[in-house]
């Protein structure tokens, strides 16, 4: 956990034209974010002529991260305009930002909708990332009807915490319960 290290190391990669390489450059995000490095991030990502999914999810992982929800939505929209595609894990990311930002929940029904047209609503990611979305939003509703339509064995674990802490921290105890015990 040396950045200066990996500085060096980033400058050799630089001086051996890496551009090229998305999987190194995707790397790079994601440790400069774990550093907290925000200008090596930026570095890297504006540096990147062609970007791909995995670079510009790593982006937006690197911004909710640092909770800049705005600048994950934003991201994501740009990602959309330069005709990227947008993969499960990517939604997945950005519900995460749109459960956290204060809208009552209205980026997370437009990433939802945008979800749908893509025809993701059946990726493991995207289905947790929308009710652990919803739940956070307080959107007891929306966040059962998603866990329903999800079924049976294909509900994971952070489905079914999602679910349960919502009614927990809205004081739905009871209802809590009987959800559990089905």
């Amino acid at each position: 956990m040396n950045l200066g290290l990996w500085k060096q190391i980033h400058g050799l990669l630089w001086k051996m034209d890496y551009s090229g390489n998305l999987f190194l450059s995707s790397s790079l995000i994601n440790l400069y974010g774990k550093f907290g490095c925000r200008e090596g991030v930026d570095f890297v990502f504006d540096h990147k002529g062609r970007r791909n999914s995995v670079v510009w999810t790593a982006k937006i992982v690197n911004n909710c991260r640092e909770e800049h929800f705005d600048e994950v939505l934003d991201g994501f929209r740009e990602m959309g305009s330069e005709g990227v595609k947008k993969n499960g894990f990517t939604f997945s990311s950005v519900l995460r930002a749109c459960g956290r930002m204060e809208d009552d929940g209205q980026c997370g029904r437009q990433v939802h909708a945008n979800e749908i047209k893509l025809g993701l609503e059946s990726n493991d990611f995207v289905r947790g990332g929308l009710v652990d979305m919803y739940a956070k939003r307080g959107l007891l509703k929306n966040a059962r009807t998603v866990f329903e339509v999800i079924g049976g064995d294909k509900r994971t674990a952070a489905c079914w915490n999602a679910m349960l802490t919502v009614y927990i921290q809205h004081e739905h105890c009871i209802e809590a319960i009987k959800f559990f015990i089905g």
